[in-house]
């Protein structure tokens, strides 16, 4: 971060603003948001964008939220083969199907290897309002999980993520310590294939 921003916000602006518009290059499917010393510039930073895997982050905050407070027990047990089935790659392949994890286990994994098989599995056992109060306790107050049919519906284990590049720079700072959203808008709704009756 250059260290004049403050001194010359203006010009830095501008050149953020430029640098920002010439890598966006009026293609629809680019977002672009620089911050920093009080200088912003964005290109469709509140743009509705597929999200990847990046609420996973929020399931497993909530997991361990209901854990602490008595609503899931993390010690408890699940076997592979009782986990839903996904149509992505899954590291759990490789293991027998009566292994059996913790649920703080699963959480773990389902971060480390980015596994849609646990993310599904937790969701169902938490509910969606329990993720949905972490994305509002981290100032995402618009970010939502939901179920719900889109134009292709997912098949099996599939979930559909959509999102925006201001919200994802608010969860990746949360995430890190560095401090909590002032303003977060918007996390369009989101599919999980099968949801269930979520436990709450």
């Amino acid at each position: 971060m250059p260290a004049d921003v403050a001194q010359d916000g203006d010009r830095w602006q501008q050149q953020w603003q430029r640098a920002a518009d010439e890598f966006a290059a009026a293609d629809p499917g680019r977002s672009v948001l620089l911050q920093g010393g009080g200088a912003t510039a964005q290109v469709g930073a509140d743009t509705p964008r597929p999200g990847a895997s990046v609420l996973k982050l929020f399931v497993a905050i909530a997991a361990h939220q209901a854990g602490a407070a008595g609503r899931l027990d993390l010690d408890a047990t699940t076997a592979i083969d009782d986990l839903p089935p996904s149509r992505w790659p899954s590291v759990l392949t490789s293991l027998r199907g009566d292994h059996r994890f913790t649920t703080a286990e699963l959480a773990g994994l389902m971060l480390a290897t980015s596994d849609n098989r646990i993310a599904d599995h937790l969701v169902m056992r938490l509910g969606f309002d329990a993720v949905n109060r972490v994305a509002a306790g981290i100032g995402c107050h618009s970010t939502r999980l939901a179920a719900g049919r889109r134009p292709r519906p997912a098949g099996p284990g599939q979930r559909h993520h959509c999102g925006r590049l201001r919200d994802r720079t608010r969860r990746h700072l949360a995430a890190r310590g560095v401090g909590t959203a002032a303003r977060c808008d918007a996390l369009q709704p989101v599919q999980l294939a099968d949801p269930g009756t979520a436990a709450r």
